[in-house]
């Protein structure tokens, strides 16, 4: 070596061996004592870096696990919290696929839950197409899929490829692969005491290989999504539980108020015709129905039947309602022949029907446009001794409405 050669320099780089095994390869020049300027020769070293590599390596993969981890754990506090806020059932369902598609990285996923049938109902999703879903809307235990085998095993069932899965059979494995589905996930959903609640199910569009941490986090959430469910399933029937109590006290103190009003009309009412009038036409106000007659025996002949009472409350009726007043009915006679033979409740809620149990007023039905009638018996004890009969353009459904005025043995007491 001489002044003239190039100056060489420190260098240091990375090898791996053939073995694998990882090297820090240094070259640095040698000179002698003071003389600094000429290069005597190269130093080679070569450091065993094997160890440190894969040391970082884990430190990396520790670190990027704890990134995601956290990533996790704050998808699901951030779940939870926006499940804790008061919602639907729907919304609710709507939020745990959502957090199923974040924690578990998936492309898609459905959340079913379980009928009074046993059947499995896709009450959520995200990501599937219309076919799809029309295709798997219903599954049970005995269907050919991933869902219905975890049901039937009550366990989860997971599928890396299913083009080699044997739950796929008949036309459902190139609806999955139509769908853009390669693999997938069913987790079961059991309520606190073991019941089968539903199903959450992700789907990935390329061949997926799950891991434990991965399978964790998803029973974290199904374990949370079941309980959700649950409660939230409790409320809304306890809420609705509540909705048909007060509509049966507000209806109890409806007519416990009209049972007064008509009581106080029967005793301030003169005559027993004057009676049944008063109490009629409180019925009709009460209930919007725009015609109304009470049928009692005729005097020559008690088999046969006539409007003694009648009630108009919409001019719009008067030909219907005249022409009413002009009918006689002897026993299984029209609709209030019918009831005066058997004493049995009749509500009508359709017009067909109405015109062929009244086939004498049928046109007049059909020109008023009723759509709803209820002929029942007025009884006094243990005898018929009148029928009941209303009519409305409006839908009425069959309430106790009406007992009221059928049992009028107090105020014929009166009236004796």
């Amino acid at each position: 070596a001489n002044a003239d050669e190039p100056t060489i320099r420190r260098f240091e780089r990375e090898a791996t061996a053939a073995n694998g095994r990882q090297y820090l390869l240094r070259l640095f020049p040698y000179r002698r004592g003071h003389d600094r300027g000429t290069t005597w020769g190269v130093v080679i070293t070569l450091l065993d870096v094997t160890r440190l590599k894969v040391a970082e390596r884990d430190l990396r993969s520790a670190r990027e696990q704890a990134a995601a981890d956290l990533r996790r754990m704050t998808s699901l506090h951030q779940v939870t919290a926006r499940l804790a806020l008061p919602s639907g059932l729907r919304d609710l369902q709507d939020e745990i696929v959502k957090a199923a598609v974040e924690i578990a990285g998936s492309d898609m996923s459905t959340l079913q839950t379980c009928n009074d049938k046993g059947v499995l109902v896709i009450t959520s999703q995200v990501g599937l197409d219309s076919t799809f879903l029309d295709y798997f809307a219903s599954v049970d235990s005995h269907t050919d899929t991933a869902c219905g085998a975890a049901m039937a095993a009550r366990d989860r069932v997971i599928v890396e490829d299913i083009t080699t899965s044997p739950y796929f059979g008949g036309g459902a494995l190139p609806v999955m692969l139509a769908a853009g589905i390669r693999s997938l996930q069913s987790t079961p959903l059991f309520d606190r005491s073991g019941e089968f609640v539903g199903m959450l199910s992700t789907h990935y569009r390329s061949v997926h290989r799950f891991g434990q941490l991965e399978l964790q986090w998803l029973d974290l959430l199904a374990r949370q999504a079941a309980d959700l469910i649950t409660r939230r399933q409790t409320e809304e029937q306890l809420s609705r539980t509540n909705e048909v109590l007060e509509h049966r006290i507000a209806d109890r103190v409806k007519w416990l108020t009209l049972l007064h009003q008509v009581t106080r009309a029967i005793q301030d009412a003169a005559t027993w015709d004057e009676a049944i009038s008063a109490a009629l036409e409180r019925l009709c106000d009460a209930e919007r129905w725009q015609v109304g007659f009470v049928y009692v025996p005729g005097a020559a002949d008690p088999d046969v039947i006539v409007p003694t009472v009648g009630c108009l409350r919409d001019e719009r009726f008067r030909p219907f309602y005249t022409f009413s007043e002009a009918q006689r009915y002897t026993r299984h006679q029209g609709l209030p022949g019918l009831v005066f033979a058997d004493g049995i409740d009749r509500w009508v809620i359709d017009a067909e029907e109405l015109c062929g149990l009244a086939p004498v007023r049928r046109q007049a039905i059909v020109d008023a446009g009723f759509v709803s009638a209820v002929s029942m018996p007025i009884i006094f004890g243990s005898q018929i001794i009148g029928v009941l009969e209303l009519f409305s353009d409006q839908p009425h459904t069959p309430e106790q409405t009406l007992e009221l005025l059928q049992d009028t043995e107090g105020a014929r007491k009166a009236y004796q």
